[in-house]
């Protein structure tokens, strides 16, 4: 599945093992992740995640 927001997506996958979702944002060449524990913690994360590396290429 993936998520969308202010033009990113992002791809995410849950583990088992450890019972959290993880992700990460595509398209892009820098590796921007985030991680949480359910779908709706990791909507935010992931824009969570878009924001900061909006951010970081300011700079």
């Amino acid at each position: 599945m993936e998520l969308e927001y202010k033009s990113y997506t992002g791809s995410y996958y849950y583990s088992e093992d450890s019972g959290y979702f993880y992700g990460k944002v595509e398209g892009i060449e820098e590796l921007v992740d985030f991680q949480a524990e359910s779908l709706p913690e990791l909507k935010d994360a992931f824009k969570e995640a878009v924001d900061y590396y909006l951010e970081s290429i300011k700079k």
